[in-house]
């Protein structure tokens, strides 16, 4: 257990940041999917390619990935042992992401590529909190039901669904989890 984590959750919900953390608490290598879907100017890698670099990359012996992209799920969750679903409440991850995209336009942080969140993007259909809105619930009743039904029996499912759950549970990993 803990060689091969995957990390889903609506958008804002602190996917990335927790796959860095227990990358960096259990040293094995972190893969981030935005970052590999992601091109300059907001470019989508082909899913062809998208789904290739994905295979390659879950091919390592250990690895934490975080995303939710569902034309890679056969893959990674076929190859994972751990789930970990941050489900958070929607007015919290809402608020994270306009939060978090408020920060990211006034600091001009880059994100995947050469991509920056702007305030024109902020306020289009491409918004992330238009997303957040679009997607919070469907992946809720996506997760549910893949976990229900046992799609992938062989998966440790950790289910977070507070920030103080998440806490607990880095707290709780050891540096030696890896065997």
């Amino acid at each position: 257990m803990y060689q091969k984590i995957i990390i889903v959750g609506t958008s804002g919900s602190g996917k990335s940041t927790l796959g860095r953390e227990i990358s960096k608490k259990l040293k094995i290598p972190n893969i981030e999917l935005d970052t590999v879907f992601w091109q300059p100017n907001w470019h989508q890698t082909p899913i062809e390619t998208f789904v290739r670099k994905v295979d390659h990359l879950t091919e390592q012996k250990a690895w934490v990935i975080d995303g939710n992209y569902s034309k890679v799920r056969h893959i990674i969750f076929s190859k994972g042992d751990t789930l970990i679903w941050l489900d958070y409440p929607f007015y919290l991850v809402f608020y994270r992401a306009f939060k978090r995209s408020m920060s990211r336009i006034f600091k001009k942080e880059k994100l995947w590529g050469t991509n920056y969140e702007t305030l024109t993007r902020f306020f289009s259909k491409n918004s992330i909190l238009v997303w957040v809105l679009q997607t919070h619930w469907r992946r809720k009743k996506t997760y549910n039901k893949i976990i229900a039904e046992g799609e992938y029996p062989h998966l440790h499912v950790i289910r977070l669904k507070s920030p103080k759950e998440t806490k607990e549970f880095l707290k709780s990993l050891k540096t030696d989890a890896i065997l």
